[in-house]
């Protein structure tokens, strides 16, 4: 299969959109000695034929070791439901966003919704980015009077000081159905809120001492 060769490009066929990657293949012999092939490509040259990727997926595996890379998803049960990484979309909406307005928010939770917290460290080479993403520190489910106070603060928070300030972590609250409206609070920094729902238009609002207490906790 391996010698076959590459088929004739034709550029009045219509082609994949995907790019399709070679895997990395090596030939090894009894002597140990290695070397890779070219392995052939269909006409668009941006994938496999069909019977190279069957011939491919019919060869028999062994695993010989393993390295972790990164952690994608954590395992810890504590921490369900939250995305290991996350963006800090009030800085999106400071940084990037014309029409986010310093202004007072609107509730930001829906009655009968269940509400989950998780809380992002952001590492120092994302911070200057924009676009700044965290790292999961923990996460919970926001309930009873802490739900209630936290909705409070949010509601009753003032429109959004001049800063240019950095936040070295957040804190995201959404509803455990995964919709909107979604709140993102700055834990350090400027300390900006916004809630975040489709069709809004963007706010933001100012954070204090009270409300990162009631957040910033397992």
């Amino acid at each position: 299969m391996l010698r076959l060769p590459d088929a004739p490009n034709n550029p009045g066929l219509a082609c994949r959109a995907n790019l399709q990657m070679a895997p990395w293949l090596a030939l090894v012999d009894a002597e140990g000695r290695w070397i890779r092939p070219g392995i052939p490509l269909a006409s668009c040259h941006n994938h496999l034929p069909d019977a190279v990727n069957e011939a491919l997926d019919a060869l028999p595996l062994t695993t010989v070791a393993t390295r972790p890379l990164a952690e994608i998803e954590s395992a810890r049960p504590d921490m369900a439901g939250c995305g290991q990484r996350w963006v800090d979309m009030a800085e999106v909406a400071t940084m990037a966003d014309p029409d986010a307005l310093p202004g007072t928010l609107r509730s930001p939770f829906l009655a009968g919704q269940t509400v989950r917290l998780c809380v992002y460290d952001v590492p120092r080479s994302e911070q200057e980015s924009g676009k700044a993403a965290g790292v999961l520190v923990h996460g919970t489910v926001l309930r009873g009077g802490r739900r209630a106070a936290v909705e409070d603060a949010v509601r009753t928070s003032a429109p959004a000081n001049p800063c240019n300030a950095r936040a070295s972590r957040f804190a995201v609250l959404r509803p455990m159905t995964g919709s909107d409206p979604r709140t993102y609070v700055e834990l350090d920094g400027c300390r900006r809120i916004t809630v975040v729902a489709a069709g809004d238009r963007r706010v933001i609002a100012q954070g204090d001492a009270a409300l990162i207490e009631l957040i910033d906790k397992p």
